[in-house]
């Protein structure tokens, strides 16, 4: 097995400096593996290495159809293995290397690290009454996925393994990880959560400004329906978008979030 490992990666980006970012400082600037950089932003950018694959798309679609992408791209350089990656996760030094074992020992297994932000364990984590809630209390080493999730962020997918499973590219951000993962959990594919640590930025969006807040607010009412399994479930991911479109409203002095969960909702 250890002759057919290959380890490729993507990187999704907006409006950022590849070379700035977290994920690149600390990680892909010194691995010497394949990657594609996934380039959602207005502009094209002048890039250059050795081991670069770039996309640009102005047309900004999301991260699912960047992973798809890269899925895609990954099986053209027979990659064994792709790592999912966006710009703000901190990785340790020896990061690569416990990915490595990881595939060594478990090599058709999809491979979790532990997403850690403000202290609090983001990935893997609980999915259940329709919301996340943190992973702490998830223990290392073997996992089944169903009500305990992942982030798509610093997950090592086996391609091999994931069959003709795809991200839905209707969801380009908010639901992304949770549809995905949850296709994954109704195959037979194993997983391993490890030892490794990586700080990991969340997008609060809602603290940005009033047209970003409002654009992801509808991205997420949207993939409501798309994302929620069964009639109750989907009643409840509603109850919990209402208490959101309350803090926005406060938030942002504005009614508008409040208007279009009731136009989501009896759409």
């Amino acid at each position: 097995m250890k002759g057919r490992v290959k380890i490729a990666a993507v990187l999704v980006v907006y409006e950022e400096v590849i070379a700035e970012t977290e994920t690149y400082r600390t990680l892909l600037k010194n691995t010497n593996i394949p990657y594609l950089v996934y380039d959602n932003s207005l502009n094209e950018q002048v890039v250059e290495g050795e081991n670069m694959s770039y996309v640009h798309n102005s047309n900004n679609p999301g991260v699912s159809k960047a992973y798809n992408e890269a899925i895609n791209w990954a099986k053209k350089i027979k990659a064994s293995h792709l790592l999912l990656l966006d710009s703000d996760s901190v990785f340790p030094d020896t990061a690569f290397e416990q990915y490595q074992a990881a595939i060594l020992t478990f090599p058709n297994q999809l491979i979790l690290p532990s997403m850690v932000s403000a202290n609090r364990k983001i990935s893997p984590f609980y999915f259940s009454n329709g919301k996340t809630h943190y992973g702490d209390s998830i223990e290392e080493g073997q996992m089944e996925l169903g009500e305990k999730l992942a982030i798509n962020a610093g997950s090592l997918l086996p391609i091999n393994a994931l069959g003709n499973i795809c991200f839905n590219e209707t969801l380009p951000l908010d639901w992304s990880d949770v549809y995905f993962f949850r296709r994954l959990s109704k195959t037979s594919i194993k997983v391993q959560h490890i030892a490794l640590k990586i700080n990991h930025g969340l997008s609060e969006h809602e603290q940005g400004n009033l047209a970003s807040a409002k654009f992801r607010f509808d991205l997420y009412l949207r993939g409501i329906p798309e994302v929620s399994e069964g009639s109750w479930e989907k009643l409840l991911m509603y109850f919990w978008a209402k208490l959101k479109a309350i803090k926005l409203v406060l938030r942002h002095k504005s009614l508008w979030f409040l208007t279009q969960y009731l136009r989501r909702l009896y759409e």
